[in-house]
C-alpha cells in the first residue's frame, strides 16, 4: 500500500548550481552538481534512513506543470518537432512517476521567435532567453535544435533555477527522464558524494563506491540499490577491491548505452522528499 508523504521535514537548503562532482561530464548530461552536495546528502541522516528503510513506495499526490518553450527555425516552424513528441515526452515521464503518485502537464507550448537560439549556449544563450522567457513556479523546459558541446540535455539540481533544456532530437528518449531526475536531486550513478577510500578505484573512474556496496551509502551516488558505476569504463573492470563491476545500463542515472528504463525504489524515495521539501512551491 503506498503511503501518504506528507511529514517528512529533510534539511536540504542551500543547494544552488555550482561546480560538478565528476569529472565526467563529456557525456549526454550538462547538469552541475552543486558543491555542497556530499556534505548535504551525507550529513541528512533522516535520508539514509528514508532510502534505507523504506521498502516500498510513498505516495507525493503532486502534479507539476511544464511550460515547454521550442525555438523556432528560421522558417518560423517548430523546427523538426511535432506536439505530438511532448504528449509523448508528458506521458513517458507520467509512467516513470507514477510510482510515487507524480505527473507532469503540458501547461503551455510557447515558440520563441529567434533561430539563432537553436544553437544554445549554456550561459550566454540561457541568461538572455531564460531572463524573457520563463514562468514563474512551474517547470520550465527549453528545447533548442543543440546544445554546444556533446551534452544533449542539462538540469539544475533542488535550490537552483527551475529550468531544464533538452535538445529536440532527444526530447522523447530517455534524456527527459535522465534530466528531471537532477531537477528532483539525483545525481549520475558514476558521480561521488564522498571523499577518496583505499583501496581505491582504477584510474579515470569518479566513483568510490565498492562493488561489494559496503560504502554505498557514504560514497558513489548514495544510494545501495543501484551498482557501483565505473563508467567510462566496461564491465570487464575491477575495483580496488579485485572485483567486477556490473555496470547500470538500465539506470535512467546512467551513461551507459542499453535499455535505461527505471529509477531504484531508493531514488524514487529520494526523490519524494526533495519534492515535498524543496520543489512543492512548484504548480
Amino acid at each position: 500500500m503506498k503511503l501518504l508523504f506528507a511529514a517528512l521535514i529533510i534539511g536540504l537548503s542551500g543547494l544552488c548550481s555550482a561546480q560538478t562532482l565528476s569529472s565526467q561530464t563529456q557525456g549526454e548530461c550538462a547538469t552541475d552538481v552543486p558543491a555542497n552536495y556530499g556534505k548535504w546528502r551525507n550529513n541528512v541522516a533522516t535520508v539514509n534512513n528514508l532510502v534505507s528503510t523504506l521498502n516500498h513506495d510513498v505516495c507525493v499526490n503532486k502534479k507539476f506543470s511544464i511550460v515547454f518553450y521550442i525555438v523556432a527555425d528560421s522558417n518560423m516552424t517548430w523546427g523538426g518537432i511535432a506536439p505530438t513528441q511532448l504528449d509523448t515526452s508528458i506521458s513517458r515521464l507520467n509512467r516513470a512517476f507514477s510510482r510515487i503518485c507524480v505527473s507532469f502537464m503540458n501547461c503551455s507550448t510557447v515558440v520563441i521567435p529567434n533561430f539563432e537560439y537553436n544553437n544554445w549556449e549554456k550561459t550566454a544563450t540561457e541568461d538572455f532567453v531564460v531572463g524573457n522567457w520563463h514562468t514563474d513556479s512551474t517547470i520550465n523546459v527549453y528545447l533548442p535544435a543543440v546544445i554546444n558541446g556533446t551534452p544533449t540535455g542539462y538540469a539544475y539540481m533542488p535550490g537552483g533555477k527551475n529550468v531544464i533544456v533538452v535538445e529536440k532530437a532527444s526530447i522523447t528518449s530517455s534524456t527527459m527522464l535522465h534530466e528531471m531526475g537532477h531537477f528532483f536531486g539525483l545525481v549520475h550513478t558514476f558521480d561521488d558524494i564522498g571523499s577518496a577510500v583505499s583501496p581505491p578505484p582504477p584510474l579515470g573512474v569518479s566513483s568510490f563506491e565498492f562493488v561489494d556496496r559496503t560504502n554505498c551509502y557514504t560514497s558513489g551516488d548514495g544510494f545501495c540499490d543501484t551498482e557501483a558505476d565505473c563508467y567510462p569504463l566496461p564491465n570487464s573492470t575491477k575495483d580496488g577491491n579485485n572485483k567486477y563491476y556490473v555496470v547500470p545500463k538500465d539506470n535512467y542515472m546512467s551513461y551507459y548505452s542499453g535499455t535505461r528504463c527505471r529509477f531504484t525504489q531508493e531514488q524514487y524515495n529520494f526523490m519524494a522528499a526533495v519534492m515535498m521539501t524543496q520543489r512543492l512551491y512548484l504548480h
